[in-house]
């Protein structure tokens, strides 16, 4: 058993955040936490996930074809993408964490080599029909010993039970002067923090995300790695339809059903007006390794 009270990013102590843990299956995790210190927020207890728990964990699209999961991944794919053109053209690129591969597969074209990791097994048959040169785990990626110039990783870093050690992991794939750019729930998201949503907690808080953070948590986080610089890109994926449909109805989808009721004005200053709270639903960083070797500061 994983039980934890205080903080593990930095051993503070920690109270409990409103809300229950979306699960399907008896779990041990009983509490939301939140350090009083750096704002870390994670479950007390993660035993529920072992080693291989990814594998075959089916998070998202159990009972979806590659091409339906695609399709509903293609938005956030695409705006990774445009964001990430620049940097990715002609670079060895990897994703960690490719999930159904939409976002390497547009990336891959403009790179001089794409490569992904992806634990998940359902949809590696159809990665190696795509010629997607996409592995199981970091340490069989490992052993292929190529340089990487870029790595990107899309919500997955709120599923690792030490983080600290994930980043510092891939830190170490990457050259010198190369870029790591880690995209994550915001904690402190609007619906938590600005209008208490109960019905929006009880569905955020999942199971299988063992941390969040907000931006002084993550910060704090990269703090402790020496041998690097970064700056926050702020991202908010949904706009007030989507928020008002939370309020109303309880329910997500209010992007989708209730769309008529913003115009590109109407998202882009709801948007600014989320960013200057720091109540954007999406944290985006641009990690850039300056040193040869990274370090964490263990004081």
């Amino acid at each position: 058993m994983s039980q934890h009270s205080n903080c593990r990013l930095c051993g503070g102590e920690s109270f409990p955040r409103e809300g229950n843990i979306r699960t399907n299956k008896k779990i041990e995790a009983n509490q939301i936490l939140e350090c009083i210190n750096c704002s870390f927020v994670f479950l007390n207890d993660d035993s529920h996930i072992s080693d291989l728990h990814y594998e075959q964990s089916l998070m998202h699209d159990s009972n979806q074809t590659l091409e339906e999961s695609r399709n509903n991944t293609n938005e956030d794919d695409l705006r990774r993408f445009e964001m990430l053109a620049t940097e990715v053209k002609d670079k060895n690129l990897l994703e960690v964490g490719v999930g159904n591969a939409g976002f390497l597969r547009l990336a891959q074209i403009s790179t001089n080599a794409a490569y992904g990791v992806e634990p998940e097994k359902k949809h590696h048959e159809n990665f190696k029909q795509e010629n997607l040169n996409i592995y199981s785990s970091l340490n069989s990626f490992k052993e292929t010993k190529v340089a990487i110039d870029v790595i990107v990783s899309f919500h997955v870093i709120e599923h690792v039970k030490n983080p600290i050690i994930f980043l510092f992991e891939l830190l170490g794939f990457l050259r010198k002067d190369g870029k790591l750019f880690i995209e994550t729930p915001n904690s402190n998201d609007a619906l938590i923090k600005l209008y208490e949503s109960p019905a929006f907690k009880n569905f955020t808080y999942w199971d299988n995300h063992l941390v969040l953070f907000n931006y002084k948590s993550f910060e704090y986080m990269l703090c402790k790695i020496q041998g690097i610089k970064y700056k926050s890109i702020p991202i908010q994926r949904y706009g007030i339809a989507n928020h008002l449909y939370w309020l109303s109805v309880g329910k997500p989808g209010g992007h989708k059903y209730w769309a008529s009721l913003e115009t590109e004005r109407i998202k882009s200053e709801y948007r600014n007006q989320l960013y200057g709270l720091q109540m954007n639903d999406t944290l985006f960083y641009e990690i850039i390794k300056i040193d040869d070797e990274c370090k964490i500061d263990t004081q």
